[in-house]
C-alpha cells in the first residue's frame, strides 16, 4: 500500500472540506463520543451506510490537520468499484483519496488482502451491510467480512451508526437535516469470539450489526459536537 505524497494530501484536504461543507452547513451534523475517534492506526471502522457519500462525513470527524500532516490516520475507504472507478480522471482521484476499489460479485477476495495490507499502517473504514440500505431492510451476512474483522490485523474494532440520512438512490442525501454520528467505544478482535468456522464467522457479522444498532439508543451527555469541532 503506497504511502500518502503531497498529491494525496491535498486531495484529502478537498475532501475534508466538501465533507464539512455538505454536512455541517447544509446540513446540521453532531458528533457524539468524537473521543472514540482514536489518532493511532490499526483501526477497523465499521459503519452503517445509507448514501454515497457517507465515507465523506466519518472523514469530516477528523481535522483537517489529519488530512495534510497526519494523513496514515485518514481511513481508506472501500467502495464499489462501477460505481466510482468509471475513468481516468476518477481512478486518479479515488486512489489519491486512500481507496480500495471492491467488485461486489467477487465477494471480496481480491479486496481483503489489500485491507489487511492497509492496516498495518493506517485505518479502514467498512460498510459492513455493503450496501446503501433503509434501517429494516434486511442485509447480506458474509462469513468472509466476519474473517477479515477477526483476522484481518485490526489492532481495534470501532462501530459507527449513521442516522438522519435520508436514503436517496442518487449521489447525495436531502439537504437541511439533522446528521447523527454516534461512535462506538472500541474494541479488540478477540473480544468478538473465535472465527474457526463459518458459523463463527456469521455470528461475528451479527455481532458487529448489534453493537452498530445499539448506538444513540440512550443519550450521551455533554459530547455532542459539530463536524470540525
Amino acid at each position: 500500500m503506497k504511502k500518502e505524497d503531497l498529491s494525496s494530501r491535498v486531495v484529502l484536504l478537498i475532501n475534508w472540506i466538501l465533507g464539512v461543507i455538505y454536512f455541517r452547513i447544509l446540513n446540521r451534523t453532531v458528533i457524539h463520543n468524537k473521543k472514540g475517534i482514536l489518532k493511532e492506526t490499526g483501526i477497523l471502522f465499521l459503519s452503517s451506510h445509507f448514501t454515497m457519500v457517507d465515507s465523506w462525513l466519518i472523514g469530516a470527524c477528523l481535522s483537517p490537520f489529519d488530512a495534510v500532516f497526519r494523513p496514515w490516520l485518514i481511513p481508506h475507504n472501500v467502495p464499489e468499484m462501477t460505481n466510482f472507478y468509471k475513468g481516468t480522471v476518477s481512478r486518479w482521484w479515488f486512489d489519491k483519496s486512500k481507496c480500495i476499489p471492491i467488485l461486489r460479485n467477487k465477494g471480496g477476495k481480491e479486496t481483503h488482502p489489500k485491507i489487511v495490507q492497509a492496516l498495518t499502517r493506517s485505518n479502514v473504514l467498512i460498510f459492513p451491510a455493503s450496501t446503501r440500505s433503509r434501517e429494516d431492510k434486511p442485509v447480506r451476512r458474509s462469513a468472509s467480512l466476519g474473517k477479515l474483522i477477526a483476522e484481518g490485523g485490526a489492532r481495534k474494532i470501532i462501530p459507527i451508526k449513521l442516522t438522519g440520512l435520508p436514503f436517496k438512490g442518487g449521489f447525495f442525501p436531502i439537504w437541511f437535516k439533522r446528521v447523527d454520528v454516534f461512535i462506538g467505544d472500541p474494541v479488540t478482535p478477540g473480544d468478538l469470539g473465535p472465527s474457526n468456522t463459518k458459523e463463527e464467522c456469521i455470528r461475528i457479522v451479527d455481532l458487529v450489526f448489534q453493537m452498530i444498532d445499539d448506538l444513540g439508543q440512550t443519550p450521551i451527555p455533554n459530547q455532542a459536537k459539530g463536524v470540525g469541532t
